[in-house]
């Protein structure tokens, strides 16, 4: 699935929002988005919302059901790793 923060870490939540622009650009449902990349639609919506941060696992399928080229995949899953680091200074 991915790890779980708390509301005070939620922004920036880097991959969230590259899962959501990438999403509505496909003109996809966070349900659509779910069953094509074999997730809950509650898993799309609490990392959209940066309650979560995938794993790479998750991430890849989410960008295959998204049918990202080259450049976007490499963007999503280097926005985890990002998101991550982000979250783990101190406040």
């Amino acid at each position: 699935m991915g790890i779980k923060t708390t509301p005070k870490q939620l922004i920036p939540s880097i991959v969230g929002d590259l899962v959501r622009v990438y999403r509505t650009h496909a003109a996809m449902s966070t349900h659509q988005l779910a069953k094509r990349s074999g997730v809950t639609q509650g898993t799309i919506s609490q990392i959209e919302l940066g309650y979560t941060i995938p794993s790479d696992t998750t991430l890849r399928g989410i960008a295959h059901a998204l049918e990202l080229g080259k450049l976007e995949r490499a963007s999503l899953l280097a926005s985890r790793s990002k998101t991550f680091e982000t979250r783990q200074q101190p406040s």
